[in-house]
């Protein structure tokens, strides 16, 4: 690292660090912090020697004689700082002499970050912005706006997001909020798929709009994506920051549920919205497997945060497929995740990602959720649902059960209440047309965790588990016949959560090797009527795109279908893939499978 840059990053992380309460000693803990650094200390040296002064300046107990002014005996909470201050800069070197992070990505963070927190001061830009969505959200008539949002570029994101606007309004979901989908440019708009959207929305009678983010700005004026002091991402509004950005600034929604558009609800998820504990808190996030895979600690470090999964063992990375926010009551928190996500990646893989320090250190947008609550001071007020995803599996025959993303759960008494998509058989239609893959869901683990999945593959992208990774005994034990059954609680106001609980012991499946599974066949009545009804919807699609097809291939007519002929065909398909689609999803073990299980670790086919 240039001796100017380590410079100007001790420089930057001091001023936006504490500053020493009045009466102490002038630079005392950035002294030290510098001696330190001059000297090549360590990170976990340089906090035992801030812990070592705390012990020695610590100040005299309440019924003594309080210090004459001038004495250089700080208060512990001014104490507390200096040492944390110390621990934070050390950290920070001490990834950049490593090559972890690089001074210039750490200075750029922190510079931004000064300026959000000076914008969020009375009489900025920011709070001013903060100010005015809360003061609209109040004066809305009937309370405030409310529905979902969709994210989606491109075919085979607008294709899922038929589907899943399907399945949303479907017999079974029965969902009535109104929807909005958002799309950057001309290029990301496939006017057949929105055609079909539209159509749709008429005949359920349901809200739709369909919003191109890109025009819609970011109140910046001038047709500016981000307002002060936001900078626009390096690449422009791609991959996850499309997300944040529609989020943040292009949907009219003062309370949002952001579904993926490679997302299923598996029931009616408006009850988040009307639950009291969303009413205190104003967010419902959702945990990932992972407690800390693909994340670096050194983006907490930088910003003065503990890192997480070290300071709370029982602590998970988040998964972002859904989510559930109030704009107006967090206005403060977008501000933050808009920043977080300007220093982010496009998308790619963790080995990489490019945009920042943020990019590098974690994965899309996922955790930047929680991390943008804590720097906005409201750590305790993230509502984390505690109950863990479960994987949910296809066949891959050959005694192959290949990861086809995961079934999240309600609050309550854990309720099976969304499938999303997070492997390569994320787009059903793209995963069925050409790679070969079954695609349906032919069962579903006990909730896994990191501990079990690095246990049981080679592969963490891919998530592979072959028989001998799998306890498909413990299900007759554990588990009923399938019937599924209300129970009490599940968080909702007025109304209650469907019946798509799982009939078995969960809590007994903590932690176990082999990773107990458990047939769709054993999945309760509603929550198997939901997977028909999405493989139904996936079905139908498909069928138009062929139909779009051929009729633009008769015609003589350019790209009519919602895929590429030539880009999506496998020559190996047996054309079964609509009926192993419907059957699988009913409860069967079906088909033979095939395609190659490496395909699963696709870069962009995971984790969008």
């Amino acid at each position: 690292m240039a001796p100017l840059a380590a410079a100007a990053l001790v420089v930057v992380v001091l001023l936006l660090l504490p500053a020493p309460a009045p009466g102490v000693a002038a630079g005392a803990g950035a002294a030290d912090a510098r001696a330190c650094s001059a000297a090549g200390g360590s990170s976990s040296a340089g906090s035992s020697s801030g812990r070592a002064a705390a012990e020695r300046q610590r100040p005299a107990p309440a019924s003594a004689e309080p210090p004459r002014q001038g004495d250089a005996h700080p208060d512990a909470a001014a104490l507390a700082g200096q040492a944390h201050a110390q621990g934070v800069l050390l950290d920070v070197l001490a990834n950049v002499s490593t090559g972890a992070i690089s001074a210039a990505s750490a200075l750029a963070l922190l510079r931004d970050a000064a300026a959000l927190r000076a914008s969020l001061a009375p009489g900025g830009a920011a709070a001013a912005r903060v100010a005015a969505r809360r003061a609209a959200a109040a004066a809305r008539r009937g309370g405030p706006s409310r529905g979902v949002l969709i994210v989606a570029g491109g075919r085979d994101q607008f294709a899922n997001a038929l589907i899943l606007l399907r399945v949303l309004r479907g017999p079974r979901v029965r969902c009535r909020l109104p929807a909005e989908v958002v799309h950057y440019g001309a290029r990301e708009l496939d006017p057949r798929a929105a055609a079909a959207m539209r159509a749709h929305a008429a005949a359920t009678g349901t809200a739709l709009r369909i919003l191109d983010g890109a025009a819609a700005g970011g109140g910046g004026g001038g047709g500016a994506l981000v307002p002060p002091p936001h900078r626009a991402p390096p690449g422009g509004v791609t991959g996850f920051r499309a997300k944040v950005h529609a989020l943040a600034y292009v949907t009219s929604f003062d309370q949002v549920l952001l579904l993926d558009s490679d997302n299923a609800p598996l029931a009616d998820p408006t009850f988040l919205l009307d639950a009291p504990r969303f009413a205190e808190t104003g967010n419902w996030l959702w945990p990932d497997f992972w407690r800390d895979q693909w994340m670096a600690p050194a983006v907490f470090r930088v910003l003065g945060l503990d890192v997480p999964w070290a300071s709370d063992p029982g602590w998970r990375a988040a998964e972002a497929g859904q989510l559930a926010l109030d704009r107006a009551a967090h206005a403060d928190v977008l501000e933050w995740l808009v920043l977080l996500n300007g220093h982010s990646g496009s998308g790619a893989v963790p080995q990489d990602r490019d945009g920042g320090l943020v990019g590098r250190c974690l994965w899309g947008d996922k955790d930047t959720y929680a991390l943008a609550f804590a720097l906005a001071g409201k750590s305790a007020s993230v509502n984390a649902v505690r109950h863990g995803p479960l994987l949910a599996l296809a066949d891959a025959g050959g005694g192959r059960l290949v990861h086809a993303g995961m079934v999240q759960r309600g609050p309550g008494a854990g309720e099976l209440l969304f499938m999303h998509r997070t492997a390569a058989g994320k787009l059903w239609p793209h995963c069925a047309a050409r790679r070969g893959q079954r695609c349906a869901v032919w069962g579903v683990t006990s909730p896994v965790d990191q501990a079990q999945l690095r246990a049981s593959v080679e592969d963490v992208t891919g998530i592979e588990l072959r028989a001998s990774a799998v306890d498909a005994a413990w299900q007759a034990e554990h588990c009923g016949p399938g019937r599924g059954r209300r129970r009490g609680g599940g968080g909702g106001g007025g109304r209650a959560p469907p019946a798509t609980l799982l009939e078995c012991d969960l809590e007994a499946a903590a932690g176990r090797l082999p990773i107990p599974v458990i047939a769709a066949a054993r999945l309760p009545a509603a929550a198997r009527a939901a997977l028909a009804d999405a493989a139904a919807a996936f079905d139908a699609t498909l069928a138009e795109a062929d139909a779009a097809g051929s009729g633009a291939a008769a015609g003589g007519g350019g790209d009519a279908s919602l895929y590429d002929d030539d880009e999506y065909a496998d020559p190996d398909d047996d054309g079964g893939d609509a009926a192993t689609l419907a059957a699988g999803a009913a409860g069967a073990c079906g088909g033979d499978g095939g395609g190659d299980a490496g395909e699963y670790g696709d870069a962009d086919d995971v984790y969008m």
